[in-house]
């Protein structure tokens, strides 16, 4: 699995993501602006710091990508505004057609990246490092988990939910899950988890998974697929400068626990990718409970939240699978799903 340092990476996390995590990317000068480019087969990104010193990212179909990008709804894009502080902006694109989109923002790394190979600080400087719930992801999360509150409730929904297609990685995984068929590594993959899962944890997967793709009263819309690897942290932090939360390619309808989910999933992963390289991060979980808190009580159920974060980590292994091809740490995807499963997620989530 990966230590999460420059050269060490060995898992799905490092060795060509299926986010804007950054390891492996390459540099360039082009027409004098710095670029860095890295993907997959379901995505690429590019990020290119202008004269201006604006940095812009784009995402571009990869090769194997399931669907065109579906045009960002107007209610989606009035709802982000409204969820935006000066600390934390949900971003729809400056342009976007089927194939592409693209964001200006003032930072060069995702919050995936910073918690993949540090921020730089250290003990000697006195500066917060990435994993403390009060260093610069810390702080994030709980921004973040604020605002995502208020995307998800801050106008009535009803009127517009038709507009919004369910969530883009659900639809992905599900019928993987069901049927085995995949690109690149995911039928291999696929029969080495269903094989070792056994038939009753995959059926509890395949239930958390509709779990949260059936429609209920609670549904609302969705930023889609929120992950670390679509959060940009600003180089230079400072007014004017938010971080910004690409947004709007994925735009969604669903439960509010999908996006709740999906990052409490994602840190957890982290969490235990790093504790199988023998580099064990104990202040990973301060981040969930920071995201969390900053999300307040009600409005979410937490064993829906636990499903959400199971499924979150299934994706990425399918992802890393089916759109860059077999690599030996998902071998290390099953005993974690595995137990997981176990626990119904909670293993996931601080103590209530």
């Amino acid at each position: 699995m990966s230590a999460y340092g420059a050269g060490q990476q060995t898992s799905a996390y490092g060795a060509g993501q299926t986010s804007a995590y950054g390891a492996g990317q390459t540099s360039a000068y082009d027409a004098g602006q710095q670029t860095s480019t890295y993907g997959t087969g379901l995505q690429t990104t590019r990020v290119t710091r202008l004269p201006d010193g604006t940095v812009r990212w784009s995402h571009s179909r990869g090769s194997n990508h399931p669907a065109p990008y579906p045009p960002v709804p107007h209610d989606f894009t009035t709802r982000a505004h409204a969820a935006s502080d000066d600390a934390l902006r949900f971003a729809t694109p400056v342009e976007a057609d089927a194939q592409h989109g693209t964001w200006d923002t003032a930072g060069s790394r995702s919050a995936a990246r910073l918690l993949l190979t540090g921020d730089g600080a250290s003990e000697q400087d006195g500066r917060d490092g990435p994993d403390e719930p009060d260093g610069p992801v810390g702080s994030m999360l709980g921004r973040l988990g604020a605002r995502l509150r208020v995307l998800h409730t801050a106008r009535p929904v009803t009127a517009y939910l038709g507009e919004y297609p369910p969530p883009p990685g659900l639809t992905r995984f599900q019928p993987w899950l069901d049927g085995g068929r995949g690109t690149r590594a995911g039928a291999g993959f696929h029969y080495r988890l269903r094989s070792s899962l056994g038939p009753d944890r995959l059926a509890k997967l395949r239930e958390f998974t509709e779990t949260l793709l059936r429609a209920t009263d609670a549904d609302t819309v969705l930023h889609g697929w929120l992950t670390l690897g679509n959060i940009v942290m600003p180089d230079d932090p400072g007014p004017g400068r938010p971080a910004v939360v690409l947004s709007g390619l994925e735009a969604a309808r669903g439960r509010p626990e999908t996006d709740i989910g999906w990052i409490v999933g994602e840190i957890e992963e982290f969490r235990r990718t790093a504790e199988l390289a023998s580099t064990p991060r104990p202040l990973l979980p301060g981040l969930t409970t920071a995201f969390l808190e900053g999300y307040g009580p009600g409005g979410w159920d937490r064993d829906v939240v636990a499903a959400g974060a199971v499924v979150r980590i299934a994706t990425h292994a399918h992802d890393f699978a089916n759109y860059v091809g077999w690599h030996a740490s998902l071998h290390t995807y099953v005993p974690m799903l595995a137990d997981l499963l176990d626990s119904d997620g909670n293993t996931a989530l601080p103590d209530p």
